[in-house]
């Protein structure tokens, strides 16, 4: 079974509560649903595994990993964009050729954005 991928905050709230409860995971799903929470990691934990029981008992079982960052996205999208363009002979001086690279590179962030703004 996969890694089941979580937006940072979650991740971050499991890793300290994981941490805080030594990784014993039947403890840790007990303590879970507990209302006296008195930290914010058990409380984003406590609201994570009442929400989203099945996907909390995948994580604990299968691990979990964050998901990408819309910056992380660009980061590694203009990074292939880019990469691709050093790999070619090219006329850095030329102002063409960098236009075109802008133009992709400008073209690749706004499908980015796009997809991410169809998400929500």
């Amino acid at each position: 079974m996969k890694k089941v991928v979580l937006p940072g905050l979650i991740v971050d709230a499991l890793d300290e509560y994981r941490e805080l409860y030594d990784n014993h995971i039947p403890t840790m799903v007990a303590h879970s649903f507990k209302n006296y929470q008195t930290n914010e990691a058990g409380r984003i934990v406590r609201d994570f595994a009442a929400d989203n029981f099945e996907t909390f008992l995948r994580a604990m079982l299968y691990d979990y990993e964050s998901e990408e960052t819309l910056q992380d996205r660009i980061k590694h999208g203009v990074l292939e964009i880019y990469q691709g363009w050093i790999q070619a002979p090219i006329d850095a001086t030329d102002p063409k050729t960098r236009e075109h690279f802008a133009e992709q590179v400008t073209q690749f962030v706004t499908t980015i954005f796009e997809e991410d703004s169809q998400r929500k």
